[in-house]
């Protein structure tokens, strides 16, 4: 375990980080349980937005741990070899979690309509534009961490080069809730930017999240660290730009809640390894948890909240289980799926 002590910068005094994880594993369950049971409305806004931070926040809390290493290496080939290491490590995870949930996606094709040539053709697309599959929403993270580890590696000795890939993620961004919340008097120019989202997002707006959390690492290490009322109306901010559906209400409530870590102190305890562990297990498992209840429990489970709250229960027995086997010698392995 990595020594927690520390000033407000340092990771080991982010150990409030580790539990707000885990609090936006659970967030990540909802938001898929509401995907999967299509019942955009049955939440609240204010849990519709609070939910919606929650994948944004594990970009920003990793862009902040990558950027720690690559701070304290001397040379720009030392981090460009960080971070093509870092790179492989998330796409063979990736590659391992597609292979865990390719009998989903197999069961899918099996009782879909579509020709099997079709399905084969779109497998392979999804995979690479969109980092998923059948129920393996979640995985779209890793695969974007992927592209932009090895964007970074090709360009870490650029001036501000985590600037302009943020800024230009952003765009990214930008255009696909462009597509989404604007409708111009040009059907084409509508038409293209429906295609700019389908090509691009989700995968390629991680970037924004990932070198934000890089960026907050350099600011906290020099010393700059809003006051807990700063933080608090960034979350209001947040929230206001959410009601009233403008961009960036996810970066900006993300960053809160990263800086909000960033105040809290915590008492070393190995209860903060346990969160984290435990935040992982439940994001990469929620899904084949999610698709078996749809299987064998059905709408049996009536009103979102409680089928919500029955995954994410599931998913904690299922998630102490593995975390129970991977202290024992001949599970190690299972380590290799989340590290």
């Amino acid at each position: 375990m990595k020594n927690y002590s520390g000033s407000a910068g340092s990771v080991g005094h982010m150990r409030a980080a580790d539990v707000i994880k885990l609090i936006m594993a659970f967030a990540v369950v909802a938001i898929h349980v509401r995907a999967v049971y299509g019942d955009a409305h049955g939440y609240s806004p204010a849990f519709n937005w609070f939910i919606e931070l929650a994948v944004p926040y594990f970009f920003i809390v990793s862009g902040y741990l990558i950027g720690n290493k690559l701070d304290r290496m001397a040379t720009v080939d030392e981090k460009r070899a960080a971070l093509r290491s870092r790179s492989g490590k998330c796409l063979r995870m990736f590659v391992l979690w597609l292979i865990i949930y390719l009998p989903i996606q197999i069961y899918c094709y099996a009782v879909g309509d579509d020709p099997l040539w079709k399905d084969l053709v779109r497998y392979p697309l999804q995979v690479l534009l969109w980092g998923q599959s059948a129920y393996a929403f979640p995985l779209w993270y890793l695969w974007s961490m992927v592209v932009y580890l090895f964007i970074y590696s090709r360009c870490a000795g650029m001036k501000n080069a985590r600037v302009w890939i943020m800024s230009v993620s952003a765009l990214i961004y930008l255009g696909g809730w462009t597509a989404t919340h604007v409708e111009f008097d040009s059907q084409l120019l509508n038409t293209l930017l429906r295609y700019f989202k389908l090509l691009t997002w989700p995968v390629l707006i991680g970037g924004m999240y990932l070198m934000c959390g890089m960026l907050i690492k350099r600011v906290l290490d020099i010393g700059i660290n809003p006051p807990p009322l700063i933080v608090i109306c960034c979350i209001l901010v947040s929230y206001t730009l959410y009601v009233v559906e403008l961009p960036w209400p996810p970066l900006v409530g993300g960053i809160a809640l990263f800086m909000l870590a960033a105040h809290v102190r915590l008492p070393e305890s190995p209860a903060w390894m346990w969160c984290r562990k435990m935040s992982m297990w439940i994001y990469f498992v929620h899904m084949w948890v999610l698709f078996l209840m749809i299987v064998f429990v059905g709408d049996a489970l009536s009103g979102i909240y409680v089928r919500a709250f029955a995954v994410c229960c599931v998913c904690v027995a299922v998630s102490a289980l593995i975390m129970s086997l991977q202290r024992m010698p001949r599970f190690r392995w299972l380590d290799r799926l989340i590290n």
